[in-house]
């Protein structure tokens, strides 16, 4: 439980369950991502997904009238 802590300060709370048990396996050898994920949900750990923000419309467009 302690590595998977480390792991994930370490990433600045960015990283869950499929990058954790990644940076565990040159570590611990062999590693169960179901029990990876066991742990981090019983002791509250989650991800943090960086969220993009994307405009709907253009800037400096304005809607024309259609040509008949």
């Amino acid at each position: 439980m302690h590595e998977i802590i480390v792991i994930h300060e370490g990433s600045r709370q960015t990283y869950g369950v499929p990058r954790v048990p990644a940076e565990l396996r040159p570590l611990e050898g062999r590693v169960n991502r179901k029990r990876v994920v066991r742990l981090m949900r019983e002791h509250g750990i989650q991800d943090v997904t960086p969220r993009k923000r994307r405009s709907l419309t253009r800037p400096g467009r304005r809607p024309g009238r259609p040509r008949t």
